[in-house]
C-alpha cells in the first residue's frame, strides 16, 4: 500500500501481526421496513440479524467511534426500533475494532487532486481524531452536510445527510441490543439495501418518477414458488448511472444469464414519490450464476486445469483450445452477458484440454450437488477490464491490462424466497478511493458487482474462484482465556483483511488512497493472507505441539501455509516481522516511474512483476491451491445484464482479460531488438532475460539500462 509512507507501512503491518461543493438535493427517507417478504420481497436480514442505513455523527456528537443506525429489520423483538435510529457500538476488545485508529489530517494538495479527479473521500472527518472503523465507513460517501436528527431514545444527534444515491446500507449479523445500543462483535457487511426480490420479464412502464430523476420498470414477480403471471409489481431506477455508464437495460429479456431471473436489491421508499409507496432498485443479479443445482463445465485433472488458468493469447506456444475456451478474448466474446461455472478436480488423468479431450459438462440438483448446506471456503476475485475494438483504449503502456485482485468468503446458504442452494459471497475489498464511491470494506457481491452505479456485472468481465478450503473454519483451540480462544483460521484472516480494507478507507492519516496505479490491492491483500494463515498456525503449535500436522485434520491446513509461505517469500510479499525495503523499492519503481522508453518502461515492470500484477498472483495462487490437493469452482460473470450496442461495444464496451507483464515485455524487446519470443513460455522468458542479462534474478536487473 504504497500510498503509506515507509515508516508507517512497517508499523501498520507489525499491527496487523499483533492483531466548496455544489448543494443538492436529499431525500429524507422515512423507510418502513420488517423481516416479513411482502409484494414478493424479503430483507436481506435473515433471523437475528439488523439491516439498515449507517450514519455517521458530526464531530461534536461523536461517542468512543460509534455510528448510528436508520433500522430497515431487526429481530422479532425488537420490531419496534424498525424505522427508528438507533446508536451502533463495536466493542474495541472485538476482533480488528481498535487496532487502526488514525488521526485524519487531509492534505491540500492531495485533496485538491482527489477533486479534480472526482474521487469520493472521506472529507468529514477531516480533523477528527482515532477515527474508528464504524466511522471511516459512515464517512466514505459523507459530503460533510450534517443536521439533527432524532435517536430512538428521544435525543437529538447532528448526523450527515447522504445524497439517497450515496447512503450506505449494512447487514449486521453478529449484533446484541443491549442498554440502549446496538453492539456488534465483527465489521458490518455492506449491501446494496435492505430488501430483495426475485424478478422476470423486465420491461420499461413508459414513464418516468421523482422528478424524472427514476425510471420506472414493470416486472414479474416471483411468489408462491413461482413467477406468476398475474403478479406484476413496478419498481423505481436511477435514470442516469453517471458519467460512465456501469448497467444498461437494452434487451435485458433476451439474457441467457437471466432466464431464472433477476433479484434486484434495493428499499420501499415513500418519498420519492409524495403519496405512493414504490420499490427503489439499486443493484441486480442474475439467479443462475448463484444458484448451486445447474451445469457446470468440468476439468478433472489439475495440470490442465493450471494450464487452463495461466494460459494467455500472446505468452507462450499458441494453443487453440484454451485460446477459444479460457481466461482470454475469445472467450468473453462467446460469453458476452452470460457466465459460467467451472470445477477444476485433482483427477488422474494427465491429458491436455483439446478437442479429443475437452472440458466435460455436469449438471446437479440440490439433491445430488457436490455442495452442501453450510459448505464454507475462501474466495479470490478477479476483475478484466474493456476496451475498443482494438484493444487499445484504456489499457496501459505496450497493452497492459492490470485488473485488480482480492479475497472474500463463500457460503453456501438456503435461498429464503425460492427455497434455493445459493453461493452466497463476501468480498473483502482493499480498495481504493474513485469516482464511483466503491469502499474499501466488507461487501455483498450484489453491492460490489450488482449495483446499477458503480458495480461490474454488466460493464466488465470478472473471475470469481470458490476454494473449498475445508480446513479454514477448524478451531485453533487455544488455550481458555486467551484472546483467540475458540477462532478458526477465517476469524484471522478477516480480522487481517478487515484492518487493509480500513486503512484503504481512510489512507495513512492524511484521508487520501486514491486509485493509483501505486495502490497495490494485490500485495496487501495477500500479505493479510499469509499473516493470518502464519498467526494460525503458531497458534495450533502452541496448544497442540510442533507436530500438530500429523493430525489428518491439520494436514492440509499444513500443506497450505507450507506453500504459501514459499511462495510469498520468493515473490517478495511481506513475511513475518520483516518488511524487505528491495520488494518497496521494486513496487515503487514500477508503479510510479514513467519513461518514454517503453523497453525501459517494461524493465522496470518486469522487475516487479511477481507482486504488483493481478493477474500473475491469480495463476500463481490458484496453482499452489491446485497443487495442495483443493478443488476450485471458477464462476466467470461477462457483462450480466442489459446488452450494449454494437456502437458502444467497438468504442469501449469489449471485454478484455487482465494480464501478466511477460507479453507486455515481450512486445516491447520484439520492436526494440527484432527478437523472435512469442514461442516461449514464461519460464523460458525469465531465463532468457536471466542468461542474457548475466544475473540470477529478476530483481537484480538494471531496470534503468538494458544490456541486450
Amino acid at each position: 500500500m504504497a500510498f503509506l509512507s515507509k515508516p508507517t507501512r512497517i508499523v501498520f503491518l507489525s499491527l496487523v501481526i499483533a492483531l466548496g461543493c455544489k448543494s443538492r438535493d436529499f431525500n429524507r427517507s422515512s423507510v418502513q421496513s420488517d423481516a416479513t417478504p411482502r409484494d414478493g420481497f424479503r430483507s436481506i436480514a435473515i433471523g437475528s440479524e439488523w439491516s439498515g442505513q449507517l450514519l455517521l455523527p458530526s464531530q461534536q456528537n461523536r461517542s468512543s467511534g460509534s455510528v448510528f443506525l436508520r433500522v430497515s429489520s431487526a429481530p422479532n423483538v425488537h420490531k419496534a426500533l424498525i424505522g427508528q435510529v438507533v446508536q451502533v457500538n463495536w466493542p474495541s476488545q472485538s476482533g480488528s475494532a481498535n487496532k487502526f485508529r488514525p488521526d485524519i489530517r487531509f492534505d491540500a494538495k492531495e485533496l485538491d487532486a482527489a477533486k479534480k479527479a472526482g474521487n469520493v473521500v472521506p472529507i468529514a472527518l477531516d480533523g477528527w481524531s482515532k477515527v474508528s472503523p464504524l466511522e471511516s465507513l459512515a464517512a466514505a460517501r459523507c459530503s460533510g452536510n450534517f443536521s439533527g436528527t432524532q435517536l430512538s431514545n428521544g435525543r437529538t444527534a447532528s448526523l450527515c445527510e447522504y445524497d439517497p444515491l450515496d447512503r450506505i446500507y449494512v447487514r449486521l449479523k453478529k449484533a446484541e441490543f443491549s442498554a440502549g445500543q446496538l453492539l456488534i462483535s465483527e465489521e458490518p457487511t455492506v449491501v446494496a439495501g435492505s430488501y430483495l426480490g426475485l424478478v422476470t420479464d423486465i420491461e420499461r412502464a413508459g414513464r418516468s418518477e421523482g422528478d424524472g430523476k427514476y425510471i420506472v420498470l414493470r416486472a414479474r414477480a416471483f411468489k408462491n414458488g413461482q413467477f406468476e403471471n398475474s403478479s406484476h409489481i413496478e419498481f423505481l431506477v436511477e435514470e442516469s448511472f453517471g458519467g460512465r455508464p456501469n448497467f444498461t437495460f437494452n434487451e435485458i429479456n433476451s439474457s441467457p444469464a437471466g432466464k431464472m431471473g433477476w433479484y434486484i436489491h434495493g428499499d420501499f421508499d415513500e418519498n420519492v414519490v409524495k403519496g405512493k409507496r414504490y420499490f427503489v432498485a439499486r443493484a441486480i443479479e442474475p439467479r443462475s450464476l448463484l444458484k448451486v443445482a445447474g451445469s457446470y463445465d468440468l476439468i478433472a485433472h489439475k495440470e490442465a486445469g493450471k494450464k487452463f488458468i495461466s494460459y494467455q493469447e500472446g505468452v507462450g506456444p499458441r494453443d487453440e483450445y484454451l485460446g477459444a475456451n479460457a481466461l482470454t478474448r475469445r472467450k468473453f466474446a462467446q460469453l458476452e452477458n452470460n457466465g459460467r461455472k467451472l470445477r477444476i478436480l485433482q483427477g488422474s488423468s494427465g491429458q491436455s484440454l483439446s478437442e479429443i479431450n475437452p472440458i466435460k459438462k455436469e449438471a446437479y440438483s440440490d439433491s445430488n450437488s457436490p455442495f452442501q448446506l453450510g459448505e464454507k471456503g475462501l474466495l479470490v476475485h478477479l476483475f478484466h477490464w474493456v476496451s475498443d475494438a482494438t484493444g487499445k483504449k484504456d489499457v496501459g503502456p505496450l497493452g497492459l491490462v492490470t485488473g485488480h485482485y482480492s479475497y472474500g468468503f463463500y457460503e453456501v446458504v438456503r435461498e429464503p424466497l425460492t427455497g434455493d442452494l445459493q453461493f452466497e459471497i463476501v468480498y473483502q475489498q482493499v480498495y481504493g478511493q474513485g469516482p464511483d464511491g466503491v469502499i474499501s470494506s466488507k461487501v455483498s457481491r450484489a453491492e460490489y458487482m450488482g449495483n446499477f452505479r458503480r458495480g461490474w456485472s454488466n460493464s466488465i468481465a470478472t473471475s470469481d474462484v470458490l476454494v473449498r478450503t475445508p480446513w479454514l473454519h477448524l478451531p485453533i483451540d487455544a488455550p481458555a482465556g486467551a484472546p483467540q480462544a475458540g477462532l478458526s483460521s477465517y476469524d484471522l484472516l478477516n480480522d487481517a483483511l478487515a484492518l487493509m480494507t480500513q486503512a484503504y478507507r481512510t489512507g495513512s492519516g492524511d484521508g487520501i488512497s486514491s486509485v493509483t496505479p501505486w495502490a497495490s490491492c494485490v500485495q496487501d491483500s495477500s500479505q493479510a493472507l499469509f499473516i493470518a494463515l502464519n498467526q494460525a498456525e503458531k497458534l495450533v503449535a502452541s496448544t497442540r505441539g510442533k507436530d500438530f500436522c500429523s493430525n489428518s485434520s491439520f494436514r492440509g491446513f499444513c500443506r497450505i501455509v507450507d506453500a504459501l509461505r514459499a511462495n510469498f517469500e520468493s515473490n517478495e510479499i511481506f513475511v513475518g516481522a520483516e518488511l524487505r525495503p528491495d520488494w518497496i523499492d521494486n513496487s515503487l519503481q514500477l508503479q510510479i516511474r514513467r519513461s518514454s522508453n517503453a523497453l525501459e518502461n517494461g524493465y522496470a515492470a518486469l522487475a516487479s512483476y511477481k507482486t504488483a500484477l493481478p493477474r500473475h498472483a491469480f495463476n500463481l495462487f490458484l496453482s499452489t491451491m491446485l497443487d495442495q490437493g483443493l478443488e476450485l469452482v471458477l464462476m466467470d460473470n461477462v457483462q450480466i445484464g442489459g446488452f450494449w450496442t454494437d456502437s458502444q461495444r467497438s468504442a469501449g464496451f469489449t471485454p478484455i482479460p487482465a494480464t501478466t507483464i511477460f507479453n507486455v515485455v515481450k512486445e516491447a524487446l520484439e520492436k526494440a531488438r527484432g527478437f523472435q519470443l512469442k514461442t516461449l513460455t514464461s519460464e523460458e522468458f525469465v531465463q532468457y532475460i536471466l542468461n542474457k542479462e548475466g544475473v540470477e534474478s529478476l530483481e537484480q536487473l538494471n531496470i534503468n539500462f538494458p544490456i541486450f
